[in-house]
C-alpha cells in the first residue's frame, strides 16, 4: 500500500504549530532533523488528498516554504516511533511511556502506560503536558471522586491523569476511529487507574442531561471553539473547563470567546508557544 510524504524545512519556532495542524489533518508520523535555527521535517499521510491539504494549509500560513510531496512504500511507522521513544514527564511526579519502556522514576511516582500509536497524546508535546499539569492542579479545587470528560481524548492520557488525581470517572471521546484500538489497549495497560471509559464519536452522543465536574479540550482553536455551547450545558455548578492546544498569540481571542459564553478565566499557563487556560462557568 502506498502512502505519501510531505517534506519541508521550517524555522524551529514554527515546527510545533505545523505539526499540530498536520495531526489534525491525518498525519500518521513524522521525522525531524535540526539544522541551526531550522528543522527539516518529513511527515507521512495515508492518502495524497491529506498530503495535498497539509501542503495547501502550510503554504497559506508560510508562503515562502518549499514543500515537496512524494510516494513512499508502506512501512511500519509505529515500529520506527517505538525505537525512538523515551518516557515523558507529563506533570510533577507523573510519567507516561509504553509498558515496555518503564521510566526511571521514584517509587512514589505515577506511571501511565501509553502505547505510541496513531492517537495523539504520548506526553511529549507541550500541549499535553500543559493539560496534564492543569488536570493535576485543578483536581484540588474539585471534590474527591469528581467526573471528567475529555473531548478529543486521543490516547486517553488526560483521563488517566484525572483518575490518578482523584477523579472517580473519566470519559474520553474522540472523533477519529484510529484511536479506538489504542484507547482499548491503554485502558487494559492501566489497571491501577480504573474508571476510564472511551468512545469514538462526538459530544452529540451524550444526552442533554449529562453533567460533568470538569470538561477538557486539548485541540487547536479551529476544532475546539465550536464546543463551548455544549460545555456550558454539560458542566455542573462549580465545575471547570480546561482549554489547551492554544497558541499563546490566540490567548486573548480564546478568553473573549469563552467570556461570550459565560466563562471567566481562573488560571493560565504557558510552555513554549502554547497556552492553556482554566475557566469557570460564571463570573468569579
Amino acid at each position: 500500500m502506498t502512502s505519501y510524504s510531505l517534506s519541508t524545512t521550517l524555522p524551529s519556532a514554527l515546527k510545533d504549530i505545523a505539526i499540530a495542524t498536520w495531526y489534525a489533518l491525518g498525519m500518521t508520523g513524522c521525522e525531524e532533523t535540526a539544522s541551526g535555527d531550522d528543522v527539516s521535517i518529513i511527515c507521512y499521510f495515508k492518502d495524497k488528498t491529506a498530503a495535498d491539504t497539509a501542503k495547501a494549509d502550510l503554504l497559506s500560513q508560510f508562503p515562502e516554504a518549499h514543500i515537496s510531496i512524494g510516494e513512499v512504500a508502506d512501512q511500519d511507522w509505529n515500529a520506527q516511533w517505538k525505537a525512538s521513544m523515551q518516557p515523558a514527564l507529563v506533570a510533577p511526579g507523573v510519567w507516561a511511556s509504553p509498558h515496555w519502556l518503564p521510566p526511571k522514576a521514584a517509587l512514589s511516582d505515577c506511571w501511565i502506560r501509553i502505547e505510541p500509536k496513531m492517537a495523539f497524546g504520548t506526553g511529549h508535546h507541550a500541549t499535553t503536558r500543559l493539560a496534564a499539569t492543569a488536570v493535576q492542579r485543578i483536581s484540588g479545587r474539585l471534590a474527591l471522586g469528581y467526573s471528567l470528560l475529555d473531548i478529543g481524548c486521543g490516547s486517553g492520557i488526560l483521563c488517566f491523569m484525572a483518575l490518578h488525581s482523584g477523579a472517580r470517572c473519566a470519559i474520553g471521546v474522540d472523533i477519529d476511529p484510529a484511536c479506538a484500538e489504542n484507547l482499548a489497549e491503554n485502558r487494559v495497560n492501566n489497571p491501577t487507574l480504573p474508571g476510564a471509559r472511551f468512545a469514538v464519536g462526538t459530544p452529540d452522543m451524550f444526552t442533554s442531561s449529562a453533567r460533568f465536574d470538569c470538561v477538557v479540550m486539548n485541540m487547536i482553536l479551529t476544532e475546539s471553539q465550536g464546543l463551548l455551547d455544549f460545555i456550558a450545558c454539560a458542566l455542573r455548578p462549580g465545575g471547570l473547563m480546561l482549554w489547551s492546544g492554544i497558541l499563546s498569540e490566540e490567548k486573548n481571542k480564546v478568553i473573549e470567546l469563552a467570556s461570550k459564553k459565560g466563562f471567566s478565566i481562573v488560571e493560565e499557563t504557558n510552555e513554549e508557544e502554547w497556552w492553556c487556560g482554566v475557566f469557570s462557568p460564571g463570573r468569579l
